[in-house]
């Protein structure tokens, strides 16, 4: 339904194993590629399909929400994140099992290879263990991708919707800096508005690099 860490761990807190004093940046930007190691069958009907993303995000720190606590929390942060995708790339094989899900329809007998762009402007982030260097997290959000062919043939869409959840680590490099890797499971889905649906789901990692504003 996301990526980098809304906590950020100040140069002195580093050198300082003793102090729990640390800079939380309330409002964040980062940019993240993502690349499927395999297909998904939760909601998707079509295997072995291919997505690469290119994004860039921006955070906002929703909790804690008092200027005044940033440096002295120490609880899980809640952020808000949204996402705009320049660079979307898709890949559906040509022996992709259609015939088995919709038998009563022409059946697609070519690969289908297209691109897009998208945007996930609702997305949520839960950080953990805001006083280490590395910081575990959780998240998800939400949006549409609009791909130059329509998906996973003609009787598709170009334009469809997209969600995902997942997790990961983030790893504080300075004051500012930050390195996040992580899992995350993505669907796609045009909302029953073509004549077929089948969902193509996607086991994806990322990587990011961001900094603090």
């Amino acid at each position: 339904m996301g990526l980098l860490s809304p906590v950020l761990v100040s140069d002195t807190a580093a050198q300082d194993p003793s102090t729990r004093t640390r800079s939380l940046h309330r409002s964040r930007i980062s940019i993240w590629g993502a690349h499927s190691v395999s297909g998904g069958s939760i909601l998707g009907k079509i295997p072995d399909i291919r997505l690469r993303m290119l994004g860039l995000r921006y955070h906002y720190l929703l909790i804690p929400a008092n200027r005044a606590a940033l440096d002295s929390h120490d609880a899980p942060t809640l952020t808000y994140t949204a996402d705009f995708l320049p660079a979307v790339g898709l890949h559906i094989p040509r022996d992709a099992a259609l015939g088995a899900v919709f038998p009563n329809g022409p059946q697609s007998r070519t690969a289908l290879t297209t691109s897009g762009v998208g945007l996930y402007p609702m997305g949520l982030r839960v950080h953990f263990s805001t006083t280490a260097r590395v910081h575990p997290f959780v998240d998800g959000h939400t949006g549409f991708l609009y791909f130059f062919d329509p998906v996973p043939d003609a009787r598709g869409r170009a334009f469809n919707f997209a969600a995902a959840l997942g997790g990961g680590v983030s790893v504080t490099l300075s004051g500012r800096w930050y390195l996040a890797l992580g899992y995350r499971y993505h669907h796609l889905s045009n909302g029953f508005r073509g004549s077929i649906n089948p969902g193509l789901d996607a086991n994806l990692l990322y990587l990011g690099l961001g900094a603090g504003l």
